[in-house]
């Protein structure tokens, strides 16, 4: 299991003390502050505040915690084997996916948990009070971002582990979670033959503003989670079943 690999809980420890994706998260959350300054939020109330918050989040985080937490989570192993190594000493393949997976959502967790508290400090000097409906606003969309990340981020770990690299991987979550390839979907179905099915609606992207939209509202939407989820799991099993075919060089 993950917590029975020491490997995961020592890379761990090393992606948080990792000085490059420190700086780089640092500039993320400077640049949040500088986009709060220049959109005059510091001039409104707590809820123009929150929704301009919020704006940044839903269109920026699942873009840059994304390519973040991917990169961290993987490129060590690939330079290290590190994951050849534990495949070596037992452990089966489908228990090396789960466990870069969970690393990837204790990692957009903590992160995302860090916006939180800097989008709460910087809204008691920039705004004229946050009310307890706006905080649960702000952990609605961090929410919202975090299935974002691990949804589209289990799609590309499909490529990742096949490829058993980042690099083309990482342009796929681009497509994926910047939403160019659910327009290109859109498009697609907006053919004749193909309008009248729906098909639209059961894209990752249109489960995930629905099931916000929903949230934001006061409703926990079912179907939507577990469309959403479902899409988690198919990504996670398509990624096991083509490691397992996988030839490793050890």
């Amino acid at each position: 299991s993950f917590f029975q690999w020491p490997q995961n809980q020592l890379f761990l420890k090393r992606i948080f003390k990792r000085v490059p994706r420190l700086i780089v998260l640092a500039a993320v959350y400077a640049g949040f502050i500088i986009y709060l300054a220049a959109s005059g939020a510091g001039k409104g109330r707590g809820s123009d505040y929150i929704s301009l918050s919020n704006q940044y989040l839903a269109n920026m985080l699942p873009l840059l915690f994304g390519v973040i937490e991917l990169i961290s989570v993987f490129s060590e192993d690939f330079r290290a084997k590190t994951m050849q190594i534990a495949i070596g000493r037992g452990m089966e393949r489908w228990q090396v996916v789960l466990c870069k997976f969970f690393e990837l959502c204790i990692l957009v967790v903590i992160d995302l948990l860090m916006m939180g508290i800097v989008v709460w400090i910087a809204g008691i000097f920039m705004s004229t009070g946050l009310s307890s409906g706006n905080i649960g606003d702000l952990f609605i969309d961090l929410f919202s971002v975090w299935l974002s990340v691990i949804s589209y981020g289990s799609l590309t770990m499909i490529l990742i582990f096949y490829m058993q690299g980042t690099g083309t991987s990482i342009f796929l979550y681009l497509l994926l979670a910047s939403n160019i390839l659910g327009i290109l979907l859109d498009l697609l179905f907006t053919l004749p033959a193909l309008s009248s099915m729906n098909i639209d609606s059961f894209l990752l992207t249109g489960l995930l503003d629905d099931f916000t939209t929903a949230l934001m509202k006061g409703s926990f939407s079912f179907p939507e989670f577990l469309g959403i989820c479902a899409y988690t799991a198919a990504g996670l099993l398509f990624t096991t079943v083509l490691f397992d075919k996988r030839e490793l060089e050890f």
